[in-house]
């Protein structure tokens, strides 16, 4: 399950891409329109920015400095350990930015 905000957050193409490619990808990622819980970090298999610069970015730490329950969440963005989910998303929505995209030469 792909969570992300549906008000309060900067809409943009790579995020509306990302969206999309959860949508019409072969398992159908769900997509849910929530703010995500500081408190469910501990349980997210990962997480990641995305930007128009950056496509998909993995998240290795989200540190929390004023809640000591919170403290540290670590994820693994590359190797075995990575989310799958999160490599397919990264690979899918470079995939259709590559399609949409005109070289310049």
């Amino acid at each position: 399950v792909l969570i992300t905000a549906e008000e309060g957050v900067l809409p943009g193409t790579i995020r509306d891409t990302v969206i999309q490619v959860c949508r019409e990808h072969q398992r159908c990622i769900p997509v849910l329109f929530q703010p995500p819980s500081a408190y469910e970090a501990r349980s997210w298999d990962a997480a990641f920015i995305s930007s128009t610069s950056r496509l998909v970015l993995p998240v290795h730490t989200i540190t929390f400095p004023d809640s000591p329950e919170l403290s540290t969440c670590e994820y693994a963005v590359d190797g075995p350990s990575a989310s799958p989910v999160l490599l397919q998303i990264r690979d899918a929505v470079a995939k259709a930015v590559d399609a949409k995209s005109t070289p310049i030469r």
